[in-house]
């Protein structure tokens, strides 16, 4: 439960930070977006990993 819930909060960040990018088209916001958007992959990987 706890997990998905974790699951959720970095969808919802990636999301805001997608917003962010959109509105202000800058290196800093991009490389951020970047950096999170491979840590989500990772951890949905090992979410789903762990479903299963």
């Amino acid at each position: 439960m706890y997990k998905r819930y974790e699951a959720y909060y970095f969808k919802t960040m990636l999301n805001i930070l997608i917003v962010i990018k959109n509105l202000k088209r800058q290196n800093v916001y991009y490389a951020l977006y970047y950096i999170i958007e491979n840590y989500t992959k990772k951890f949905d990987e090992k979410f789903l990993q762990q479903s299963y």
